[in-house]
């Protein structure tokens, strides 16, 4: 009877048991001090009940804790993950401007008309006084150099952009 009266506030069978025997070790502890052997009966079911209402005040506190610890370990994991990112991004932004400035001036220009000043091929071949197609051709040249200079970073610079993305989705 106990146990099931116990497992009515804990919800844990195993529980249950434990604090039920608590309850009998507290009145074999206290059986001298019991005014009258019936009462015993009433002392279990009391010391039951409180020993469930302690497990359930520890088990919050338990739980309380490990809550703001998680959410703590999170914030330090956040605060690493954008120092990283950030430091990441400045490296990467480095070694692009260096790729860039190690262009040819004739591949350059176009490049970065095209990527850094939004034009439109047409805009930078009436901007260079050139065909459309040699833009494009130029452009091609740029980026395949580019490329080749940065093929180490790109797919450290992939695997960046997917877990940052992963992380506001």
């Amino acid at each position: 009877m106990l146990v099931v009266y116990a497992q009515k506030f804990v919800h844990d069978e195993e529980v249950a048991y434990d604090l039920v025997q608590d309850a009998f070790l507290n009145l074999w502890r206290n059986f001298s001090s019991l005014s009258a052997p019936t009462s015993a009966k009433s002392y279990l079911f009391t010391s039951v009940r409180n020993n469930c209402l302690n497990h359930l005040s520890k088990k919050s506190v338990r739980l309380k804790y490990t809550q703001e610890s998680l959410k703590q370990k999170t914030e330090e994991i956040n605060d690493y993950q954008t120092a990283y990112s950030s430091l990441l991004e400045k490296e990467m932004e480095e070694k692009l401007r260096k790729a860039v400035a190690a262009l040819p001036e004739k591949y350059q220009q176009p490049f970065r008309l095209s990527r850094f000043e939004n034009l439109s091929t047409k805009e930078i071949a009436e901007q260079l006084d050139l065909p459309v197609r040699t833009v494009e051709t130029r452009i091609y040249r740029a980026l395949k150099q580019i490329k080749l200079e940065l093929q180490d970073y790109l797919l450290l610079l992939f695997i960046h952009r997917r877990t940052k993305k992963d992380r506001s989705i």
